[in-house]
């Protein structure tokens, strides 16, 4: 069952306010992190559509190709 935003301030209001700050302490500190990992994800996908990211990363593939063949899996 999906409560609303209303029932769960409802719920807020019968805990402690310790409890209340721990709440508001762990729900910023999880935004904040989700915040983080959306910026990074960003900045991954702006490199790899980077042409000099790329060719760079082609450079070290061609680098390395021979290892391929060396039987290691």
């Amino acid at each position: 069952m999906k409560q609303s935003v209303y029932d769960i301030e409802k719920e807020i209001e019968n805990l402690s306010l310790d409890d209340q700050l721990l709440l508001i302490e762990n729900l910023v500190h999880r935004l904040r992190k989700n915040k983080e990992n959306q910026g990074f994800e960003k900045q991954l996908e702006k490199m790899a559509t980077d042409p000099q990211i790329q060719k760079e990363l082609n450079n070290i593939n061609e680098e390395f190709k021979i290892a391929e063949t060396d039987g290691l899996k």
